[in-house]
C-alpha cells in the first residue's frame, strides 16, 4: 500500500457456497488474506461484511467473523432460526502499533436480532492477516452455508463521498 492511499480498496470478495461438514466444530467457510503492513497509519480500517443461509431446521447453529492470528470473534451469532439468513458486519481501526478498535453487528433471520462487540484487539500488523467467515452446528453437516465474504481496506484520509 501506498504511504498515504486516499481510495478504498476491495482485498476481497468471494461468493462461494460452502457448508459445514462436521459437527461441533468451527469451520472456515470462507477467507480474505490481508498483506502485511495494510494497517499502515492510525484510522487506517478493514470494513467486512458476510453472509450465509441456513438450514430449514431447529438445530443450533452458529455464524461469526473472526480478523487476525488470535482468531478473535469480532462478530457472530448463535441462533436456532429454521431457514433464515444471517449478516455480520463490521469495522476493525488501526489506534495505534499493533492496536486495533472493532465494531462487529451481526443481524440473524426474521427475528432481527443482533449482537454488537467492542473490542481492542492487539494484532501484529507487520504479519498476513485474516478475516474469516465461520460456520458451525451442534447437529448436522450442511446446516450452515457461506454466501459473502467482503473485505474492504479504507484508508485514513479516504474521500469516501457520503
Amino acid at each position: 500500500m501506498p504511504a498515504f492511499p486516499t481510495a478504498a480498496v476491495l482485498l476481497g470478495c468471494f461468493t462461494d457456497r460452502i457448508s459445514n461438514v462436521t459437527t461441533l466444530t468451527d469451520e472456515v467457510l470462507l477467507t480474505v488474506r490481508i498483506p502485511p503492513g495494510t494497517l499502515k497509519n492510525i484510522g487506517d480500517t478493514i470494513a467486512f461484511v458476510s453472509a450465509n443461509a441456513c438450514a430449514a431446521n431447529a438445530n443450533n447453529k452458529t455464524s461469526k467473523i473472526t480478523f487476525g492470528n488470535s482468531a478473535l470473534t469480532v462478530a457472530g451469532i448463535t441462533f436456532t432460526s429454521n431457514g433464515t439468513p444471517t449478516m455480520n458486519y463490521g469495522w476493525i481501526t488501526k489506534r495505534g502499533p499493533n492496536q486495533q478498535s472493532c465494531v462487529g453487528i451481526t443481524a440473524q433471520g426474521l427475528n432481527g436480532a443482533d449482537l454488537i462487540r467492542l473490542l481492542d484487539l492487539t494484532e501484529d500488523e507487520s504479519q498476513p492477516l485474516s478475516v474469516k467467515l465461520i460456520g458451525s452446528s451442534d447437529t448436522a453437516a450442511g446446516d450452515i452455508t457461506s454466501r459473502l465474504l467482503q473485505v474492504v481496506y479504507i484508508p485514513a484520509l479516504a474521500n469516501m463521498g457520503f
